[in-house]
């Protein structure tokens, strides 16, 4: 007997066989750099680039995209002292900025990092802030405005480009990468900022006293940080715990970390549960991110990518006697260019099958033994450094739930922070909203 399948079932099959986490896509390039769309001028000589190739490490010059202008790095830095009496007074902090590609360990392929540091060591305070990109990005995400606005804050910054994407190759003809690949990635890039900025320190004037990192990741990337915390925090705590036959030598090495901040992270569970939900709520909506990310619409098709990443399509509000089409920052050609980056991001991704079976949410308290208040909290979450969870209030990938999901799991109690921005916090007319965040929190903990 042949059954008649309604015509919505397979469509829900598809968004239910990839609900495990939105497939992940690294951006590639045929060269190290962007191409020409983002070699621009230094503003004034007070950028300063490098292009040479010393000890077997490419380097390869790169201003901060151009959306970071003079006046933006003015505006940046506002509140710094100035000595009225200096015969050559500094206005602002100089900033370096360069990308590199180098081995960061013989186990990782050559990686591409984006660096931007303080020149001026008298402005430069501790922690080091390491950046972690997520989904259809790499480093370049991070450069348009968290970069040299942290950097202007005197926190040296460093942004990773993931395994298999355009800067960091996962290997000829490789297509899919595993969760351990990231980890091994961030692992090396880690202990590499931890060995630049010991040796920057030591050649400051007046020296300085290194403090770990503060790691931040951005939706996958976060996703990507909580395996990597695991990787360490899944030992015994103590030396008796251990079995007398594990192999000391095996393990890693101590997290060296200060925190963490998790913006719009894709929670502990994967997309799994959120996909239900909004399937529940919105079979469009399900559709819009399952197309937009796993059939990956949303390079070619400009109303999808606004909606999935930047606050929807482009509105229509009041301005006097006329209608202004309001882009939220981010107008076509913003848009053209960063769909671009994302084609690149799609050549060697997450093996979601071999995720599926590595979820953080594998070790978490458990429901049935939730007499502590320990459910959904990593079984860690004592051992775990300061942590900051953020949403965004306009994100059509991770919803609340997901952001309250990635808190608990953190030990972080109370009510979730919700910015307004959407799912792209970094980007857009609303950056601050995620960096001021991010700058009062280092601030509350003492960095």
């Amino acid at each position: 007997m042949i059954v008649a399948i309604p015509p919505l079932v397979p469509l829900i099959i598809i968004i239910l066989v990839v609900s495990i986490c939105h497939d992940h896509r690294n951006y590639q390039v045929e060269s190290y750099g962007f191409g020409s769309r983002l070699s621009v001028n230094p503003p004034h000589n007070h950028i300063h680039q490098h292009q040479h190739k010393q000890d077997g490490v490419e380097r390869r010059q790169r201003q901060c995209p151009p959306t970071v202008s003079l006046q933006q790095l003015k505006a940046d830095v506002d509140d710094v002292e100035v000595d009225d009496d200096d015969d050559d007074p500094i206005p602002y902090p100089l900033l370096e900025t360069e990308t590199i590609q180098i081995s960061l360990s013989a186990n990782t392929p050559l990686a591409e990092i984006i660096t931007c540091l303080p020149i001026n060591t008298r402005n430069t305070k501790p922690p080091p802030l390491i950046f972690i990109h997520g989904s259809f990005h790499a480093s370049w995400c991070w450069a348009e405005h968290y970069l040299p606005h942290f950097a202007s804050a005197g926190y040296p910054c460093y942004a990773l480009s993931l395994r298999g994407t355009g800067g960091t190759s996962a290997g000829e003809g490789v297509t899919r990468v595993k969760i351990e690949d990231h980890v091994e990635d961030v692992t090396a890039f880690v202990q590499y900022v931890v060995r630049a900025e010991t040796v920057r320190l030591d050649g400051c004037e007046g020296g300085g006293v290194f403090v770990d990192p503060v790691l931040v990741g951005h939706s996958f990337g976060g996703l990507t940080l909580m395996k990597y915390v695991e990787r360490y925090l899944l030992l015994p705590k103590d030396d008796d715990d251990k079995d007398s036959n594990t192999n000391d030598t095996a393990l890693p090495p101590p997290l060296s970390i200060s925190g963490m901040a998790l913006l719009c992270s894709v929670p502990p569970s994967g997309n799994g549960k959120m996909t239900l939900r909004f399937l529940k709520r919105s079979f469009v909506d399900s559709y819009k991110i399952t197309v937009g990310l796993a059939a990956r619409k949303c390079i070619t098709n400009a109303k999808l990518c606004r909606t999935l990443f930047f606050n929807g399509t482009k509105d229509s509000r009041d301005s006097g006697d006329t209608k202004v089409e309001d882009d939220f920052g981010v107008s076509d050609v913003d848009l053209k260019r960063y769909q671009g980056y994302f084609q690149r991001d799609t050549v060697a991704t997450i093996d979601l099958a071999d995720l599926s079976k590595k979820l953080p949410s594998a070790h978490v308290g458990s429901i049935n033994n939730d007499d502590d208040g320990n459910y959904g909290r990593a079984i860690f979450a004592d051992r775990l450094p300061p942590a900051l969870v953020v949403g965004a209030k306009h994100d059509f990938i991770v919803d609340r739930e997901g952001v309250e999901e990635t808190a608990r799991y953190f030990g972080v109690d109370g009510p979730v922070t919700m910015v307004d921005s959407p799912h792209d916090v970094m980007l857009g007319r609303n950056w601050r909203e995620g960096a001021d965040v991010l700058m009062e929190w280092l601030e509350e903990i003492g960095m």
